[in-house]
């Protein structure tokens, strides 16, 4: 018995789960890059947060869980670092939706 070997078929499930990684991370950073572009353009407070909020709600909680999990031994911390980044954006986006 050979413990902790992945056959092809896993390894290729990986390389996929890490691909749709990377994707979600560009596609969240291009959108939010978007509606900081539009904040400068239009001075609305309401695209800032939106842009802020969106971020952090799919790009760095990211970044921060690939980020933690490559460097720290134990994974006690990845979890909830990552899961404070979701929250902080969903706060930021709902303040966003709701600011007057």
């Amino acid at each position: 018995m050979i413990p902790l070997q992945l056959s092809d078929s896993g390894a290729a499930v990986g390389v996929l789960f890490f691909a749709g990684s990377i994707a979600s991370i560009v596609v969240g950073a291009v959108v939010g890059y978007r509606a900081l572009r539009a904040y400068r353009r239009t001075g609305g407070r309401s695209l800032l947060l939106f842009g802020v909020g969106l971020l952090l709600l799919v790009s760095v909680s990211k970044l921060v869980n690939i980020a933690l999990s490559s460097t720290l031994p134990s994974t006690a911390l990845i979890g909830p670092a990552t899961e404070l980044c979701r929250l902080a954006g969903a706060a930021v986006l709902t303040y966003a939706i709701y600011d007057r």
